[in-house]
């Protein structure tokens, strides 16, 4: 993180030293750095160091002025670049703190109990696209998810499931209880608020 703070200075011509500092203070000086600018450049500068590689300058041109009142983390087609642009938006928000929709993410604990340990197996090695398949089952039928993915659901390739999960770290509590902590966007489990305790079926899927 503080290396990324570094080079984002670099790329914003910040020249004082900053050795010795940890990320918390390379990101204040990041988002003091940021203000210099107007916010659409600024916003740019940021969109150029994280996805400079993958999108052309006119690209990120448009994106950093449509940053000003889309939510690029729900909205955009990509979704591999759904937790980037989250991040970016974080940051553009903390330098500028209005003229950009405040970014929100979802981090929620859910702990799996099955009948036996081995049972667990499949949602350990199948990860997001399991755990997805998982979750709706509880979920009311009509959630956003049931409805844009509605063949990935019952089997097969999930190949954007990775990408609706940014993050998934799977840990054992018992011998047959899973915990697993994720983060995503309200976009797709904001319907979680209305989940409690539920019995859910998963099958082995060899894809």
């Amino acid at each position: 993180m503080s290396k990324d703070y570094e080079a984002l200075l670099a790329l914003l011509d910040y020249e004082e030293d900053t050795s010795g500092m940890d990320a918390t203070d390379l990101k204040e000086l990041c988002c003091m750095a940021l203000t210099d600018f107007e916010p659409e450049r600024a916003a740019a500068k940021v969109l150029t160091y994280v996805l400079g590689n993958q999108l052309n300058p006119g690209q990120i041109k448009n994106l950093a002025n449509e940053m000003r009142e889309e939510k690029l983390w729900e909205e955009y087609a990509d979704l591999s670049l759904h937790e980037t642009f989250f991040n970016a938006h974080q940051l553009i928000y903390d330098a500028f703190k209005t003229g950009f929709p405040k970014p929100h993410a979802l981090s929620f604990r859910v702990r799996v109990s099955a009948s036996q340990a081995r049972d667990l197996q499949y949602l350990k090695t199948q990860t997001e696209a399991s755990f997805i398949r998982l979750l709706v089952q509880g979920m009311p039928e009509n959630t956003r998810i049931s409805r844009l993915y509605e063949e990935p659901l019952k089997g097969g390739l999930f190949d954007d499931a990775a990408d609706i999960i940014w993050q998934l770290r799977l840990s054992e509590e018992l011998a047959n209880t899973l915990i697993a902590d994720a983060i995503s966007s309200h976009y797709w489990f904001d319907d979680l608020r209305l989940t409690s305790r539920f019995e859910a079926e998963l099958h082995w899927d060899p894809e």
